[in-house]
């Protein structure tokens, strides 16, 4: 979860306007069988189950595509993007 954080705020520090600077992740939140802490490992054949985490934003501008969504994605493999959700 640091990634998504860690992405986030240097994507701010390219932004030109105050507003855009000032957005920020409001939560995060864990959910499915992760959360429930029955979620799945399969070394045999690979399979893992998805952590499904939610981003929630301060403003819309961020949810969706956004370049620290896709960089916390390449960083990770997983597209926290697609869970964006402004306030």
């Amino acid at each position: 979860m640091r990634i998504l954080f860690e992405e986030f705020e240097d994507a701010q520090k390219t932004k030109l306007s105050d507003q855009a600077r000032r957005g920020r992740i409001l939560k995060l939140v864990l959910f499915g069988s992760s959360a429930r802490g029955d979620g799945v490992e399969d070394r045999g054949s690979g399979y893992l189950s998805a952590h499904d985490l939610p981003v929630v934003v301060d403003d819309a501008r961020f949810a969706g595509p956004y370049e620290a969504w896709e960089k916390a994605e390449e960083a990770t493999g997983v597209d926290p993007a697609q869970a964006a959700t402004p306030s």
